[in-house]
């Protein structure tokens, strides 16, 4: 029996690194690496003894591959995501898909018509955190969710030879971009919610860069829970801690939290459960390309798909322009 085809699209995008491990280890062949660095698409060919492209259009010609993992700069989301569909080619894209919601909405809207698999990495919804919340509470029970997540400041951007991030004509936006989507959709995903309604909206410029390096905004459900979210570039990375990732969950009988590889859940009358978990996201990549790949093979729909993104998307479109005021 032939193997299914994946490729892998831009290379040198920092995420990248961890996909590959699980890629290599799933029942599949890697017909083809590209990247406009010929140096980062030969050395990833190498590791999955595999050929190498800096020309997507010769790789998807010539490779002809079943399913591509497709990473690219934000501004070139959209036109990637479109060629892909239009080859009925399945596909997982890392967010935001696009610079807006209408571009979004308008792949969402192709993919759907085309019959296109396209998988999101919202890797949260993957932990074991986030599923032993799901077990214990139903979604009407939240008052309130508090996410704080900061990594490291944006320099690291330059030094990991994507500077495009911090420029916002094409990147789109900066931490809150980067990082506060996920949470934005983990509160979408815990609350049962399809939209979310912000209140207000802050960004900070501390290291002159056209992009936001932090960024405060706080939202509310259409049930009445209210959201803060807080994302940033400032955290001073050691060998010993790259971010900072802290929880704090208010539900109707109680108060909940995670940080540091421990959920802690509270409830009034009951005895505190200490839960140890992974509190790295990268450690959730490996389980999103599984799972992914797993539903591909099985000919399922995605488990977090365009239309998850719009839904990120729209929200996100609104805290830019609250926080531009």
């Amino acid at each position: 029996m032939n193997l299914p085809k994946v490729a892998i699209v831009g290379a040198s995008h920092w995420h990248v690194p961890l996909y590959i491990e699980e890629i290599k280890n799933m029942d599949c062949m890697v017909c083809g690496v590209q990247d406009q660095t010929p140096e980062v698409a030969n050395e990833l060919a190498v590791f999955f003894n595999s050929v190498s492209y800096t020309d997507i259009d010769k790789l998807l010609k010539e490779a002809k591959p079943d399913f591509v993992f497709a990473f690219a700069k934000h501004s070139d989301m959209a036109s990637l995501a479109k060629k892909l569909i239009d080859m009925n080619i399945a596909f997982a894209m890392e967010k935001p898909v696009g610079l807006n919601f209408e571009q979004v909405k308008t792949i969402e809207k192709h993919a759907s018509d085309n019959g296109v698999f396209c998988s999101i990495p919202f890797v949260w919804r993957f932990s074991e955190a986030v599923t032993k919340l799901r077990e214990k509470f139903n979604p009407e029970e939240y008052n309130h969710l508090s996410f704080q997540f900061i990594a490291g400041p944006p320099d690291r951007y330059i030094e990991n030879g994507t500077p495009w991030m911090l420029d916002s004509d094409i990147a789109g936006g900066g931490c809150m971009t980067n990082l506060g989507v996920h949470f934005l959709d983990l509160a979408l995903f815990l609350t049962n919610s399809n939209s979310l309604r912000v209140l207000s909206s802050n960004f900070h410029y501390n290291f002159n860069y056209s992009v936001e390096d932090y960024a405060v905004t706080h939202l509310e459900t259409d049930s009445g829970a209210t959201i803060s979210i807080e994302a940033g570039y400032a955290f001073p990375m050691s060998e010993s801690k790259k971010r900072e990732n802290s929880w704090k969950l208010v539900t109707r009988n109680g108060y909940h939290t995670l940080s540091e590889n421990c959920l802690e859940l509270r409830v009034f009358n009951e005895n505190v459960e200490k839960i140890p978990v992974v509190t790295d996201s990268d450690d959730l990549y490996p389980i999103f390309v599984r799972e992914t790949l797993k539903d591909w093979m099985a000919g399922r729909s995605p488990s977090i798909n365009l239309s998850h993104m719009s839904s990120v998307r729209k929200v996100l479109d609104d805290i830019n322009k609250i926080a531009s005021k």
